[in-house]
């Protein structure tokens, strides 16, 4: 089966994109990579220059002073979706360029449906400007997207919106209150259709690594893959935690495989945020 065959004729669009996403008949590689993008934003926690936020709760002061502290992951990450944030940075390996991505405060209300639920609602928007010649994955991935975030407003997790961006969530679990060097776990599983066809899943896993004295590192990693397990992309995004319980967004990688770029081997893109 070629790459080209696997991916034939899906369409390139999804209505709105959200950062938490068995193809019955071919696609085109780079339509599923718009589908990926538009995953990308709880995505993603799809990104963040810094979360300038006043989050409840405090680091832990007990205990060796060369011990890794004890952070509030979830007050901070609960603080940017009521908050909202501005992020910059700039594009750099197999894509080239610049990003802009604005993250509205969030707002107490809810996802329609039937029934309807609550939700806390954020609105995304975003300004991508391209280097000249960039490959047609890049183009299609950097697109000047705007999008919706359903948020269950207890949990924070995200909320399944089959009729807007196609997305269905599974397994969500509320990021904890309580993180330390080697924490670790699932933020949620997904699943993407098009057209009432399943396109590919994914699955956002988290862990949280040692950084200085006071502060922590948060790593997210969302995999996507087709129904046959055919690795699709990986988006590891780092963000300090820091002692007051917020985050600042520090730098994604995005390992794109061969099938995603038709062919033009594995490759990585990095995105580098101000600070």
């Amino acid at each position: 089966m070629t790459t080209k065959s696997y991916f034939c004729g899906a369409s390139m669009r999804a209505t709105v994109e959200q950062r938490f996403r068995v193809i019955k008949r071919k696609r085109n590689t780079n339509q599923i990579f718009v589908l990926i993008k538009r995953y990308s934003g709880i995505a993603l926690l799809t990104s963040v220059t810094t979360i300038s936020l006043s989050a409840c709760g405090g680091g832990s002061g007990d205990g060796d002073s060369n011990s890794p502290p004890t952070l509030n992951l979830f007050a901070a990450y609960k603080e940017f979706a009521t908050e909202g944030y501005f992020l910059t940075g700039v594009i750099s390996g197999y894509c080239q360029g610049t990003r802009a991505q604005t993250f509205e405060p969030g707002v107490l209300g809810e996802k329609s449906g039937d029934p309807a639920v609550p939700a806390l609602v954020q609105e995304v928007s975003e300004i991508d400007v391209l280097g000249p010649n960039q490959p047609q994955l890049c183009t299609t991935f950097y697109s000047n997207p705007n999008f919706t975030v359903y948020y269950d407003p207890d949990t924070i997790t995200p909320i399944s919106d089959l009729s807007g961006t196609g997305y269905v969530y599974e397994n969500q679990v509320a990021l904890p209150t309580s993180v330390t060097a080697g924490s670790k776990g699932t933020y949620y599983t997904s699943k993407k259709y098009t057209n009432g066809n399943l396109a590919f899943k994914t699955v956002n896993t988290w862990e949280v690594e040692a950084d200085t004295p006071t502060t922590l590192l948060y790593i997210t990693t969302n995999t996507a893959t087709t129904l046959t397990d055919q690795l699709l992309y990986k988006s590891i995004t780092t963000y300090r935690l820091n002692s007051n319980n917020t985050l600042t967004d520090l730098r994604k990688n995005i390992q794109a495989s061969n099938l995603t770029t038709q062919g033009q081997g594995d490759q990585n893109i990095y995105e580098t945020y101000q600070e």
